[in-house]
């Protein structure tokens, strides 16, 4: 019997740090249907391999986990969970934590707008 290939091993890691084995609750986590995830974890009687990891998947654990070390997803270097100090730095470069800033700006803008506009009524 073939071994499972790294990269497929470290996404089971994964799914099972973050959703306790439970493929069906981690696929619902990252977007992509559950058979198509446990296909990953298994032969394809067809072929005799185990399926590649598809890109998209990758991607989406490095943005919904930021947990989890991308070098470590990847190439199995260095540890699966990233320090507390990475996760900071992690957070600060990703999309989501842009936009949550921004909203933050936002909001900090408009209750100035507010309190303009109820010196100018009062």
């Amino acid at each position: 019997m073939k071994k499972i290939p790294e990269i497929n091993r470290r996404i089971r890691e994964v799914v099972d740090n973050k959703a306790n084995g439970s493929v069906n609750k981690f696929s619902k986590i990252v977007g992509m249907s559950q058979p198509r995830l446990n296909r990953l974890f298994n032969l394809d009687q067809r072929t005799n391999k185990y399926p590649s990891i598809p890109t998209e998947l990758l991607i989406k654990i490095t943005k919904v986990f930021i947990d989890i070390n991308p070098t470590w997803l990847l190439t199995g270097k260095g540890e699966l969970l990233l320090s507390n100090k990475d996760i900071d730095k992690n957070k600060r470069d990703s999309v989501e934590y842009q936009l949550e800033d921004k909203d933050r700006q936002i909001k900090i803008l408009i209750n100035q707008l507010a309190k303009k506009t109820e010196k100018q009524h009062a």
